[in-house]
């Protein structure tokens, strides 16, 4: 049972450094063994590889991401991020007016009906944990 605990503790530390340089001598030291031994428990355990779940996991956190940049930058109501503009005139659901600080204005048409990556299309890869 001990070896299952030091297992999800590696996984854990996966977790904490998924946005950097995960290094397999480094994630197998949190579990107490060797490299090799730990990627062949990982795979027997998850039925997947280490390098196959750290590239999962991230995949899914850049999906996250990306969806909150897309709501950002699709946001007619806040557009604090653009510096240049003075506002924004919504004339209606497929149509707006951008007015720049320099007082050039631009009209914009709505192509896209959706987002594309709504959260119904999105199926993301949640951290494994193992059990007995």
């Amino acid at each position: 049972m001990d070896w299952i605990k030091r297992l999800n503790q590696a996984i854990d530390f996966i977790e904490k450094n998924l946005d950097g340089e995960l290094d397999y001598e480094d994630v197998a030291g949190g579990a107490g063994c060797p490299s090799y031994y730990f990627q062949q428990m990982f795979l027997y355990m998850t039925d997947m590889t280490l390098r196959e779940y750290i590239r999962r996991r991230r995949l899914s956190l850049s999906a996250v991401e990306l969806q909150k940049v897309w709501e950002i930058v699709t946001s007619l109501e806040d557009t604090a991020w653009r510096s240049d503009l003075s506002r924004v005139e919504i004339i209606d659901d497929k149509q707006f007016v951008e007015y720049t600080t320099s007082g050039c204005r631009t009209t914009f048409t709505v192509t896209v009906s959706k987002n594309p990556i709504d959260e119904g299309d999105f199926h993301g890869f949640l951290p494994v944990a193992v059990n007995v």
